[in-house]
Parts: structure tokens; C-alpha cells; sequence
């Protein structure tokens, strides 16, 4: 019986665990309908840089700012913004430091 509760114990704390990790979650937005689309927006958030963190990606930045340019991207390639485009775009907005590699 004693192996039965803690068997249900452990189970129960697993489950507390990976529910408190999908809370810390940084991107919660669901994923886009297309799973190419959501390739290139997991592809660009990772390559341009948060502004406010300077040394995060936007895929890894807590920061509200980071939350909003996240949308931003994902509403571009919604609305059909290539890649290129869409790092013009930004680039134009914030300047050539907005990206990890060359703009």
C-alpha cells in the first residue's frame, strides 16, 4: 500500500513540475496554421534580437517588448512578408543590430 502512495506522490510532483514549466513558458502563443509557417517564425524569432535584452533572441526574451515584435512576426508572415521582408522591415524599424547575423 505504502508503494502505491508513493508511486502516486511521484507522479503527482512530476505532473506539478511540467505544469509549472508550460506556465514559465516565454512564447505561449499557439502555433501557426501552417507547419512551415511555424518553422520560419520559430527561424526569425531566434535570429533577431531583443531590443531591451540586447543579447537574447526574441524567441528567448522574457521582456514584454520581446512578447510584442514577437507578434509583430507572427502577424507578418500571416499576412504573407517573406523572410526577407520581414528582416527588412525590422531592420529599417531598429537599426542593423537587430539582427544576430548580417542584415
Amino acid at each position: 500500500m505504502k508503494t502505491i502512495f508513493k508511486t502516486a506522490a511521484v507522479l503527482i510532483a512530476g505532473a506539478v513540475l511540467l505544469g509549472a514549466a508550460a506556465a514559465f513558458a516565454i512564447d505561449n502563443s499557439p502555433p501557426l496554421p501552417d507547419p512551415r509557417l511555424q518553422q520560419r517564425y520559430l527561424n526569425l524569432t531566434h535570429e533577431l534580437r531583443c531590443m531591451q535584452c540586447q543579447n537574447e533572441s526574441l524567441a528567448d526574451s522574457p521582456v514584454g517588448l520581446a512578447s510584442d515584435l514577437r507578434r509583430d512576426v507572427r502577424e507578418q508572415i500571416l499576412a504573407g512578408a517573406t523572410d526577407e521582408q520581414i528582416r527588412d522591415l525590422m531592420v529599417s524599424r531598429y537599426g542593423s543590430s537587430f539582427c544576430f547575423g548580417p542584415a
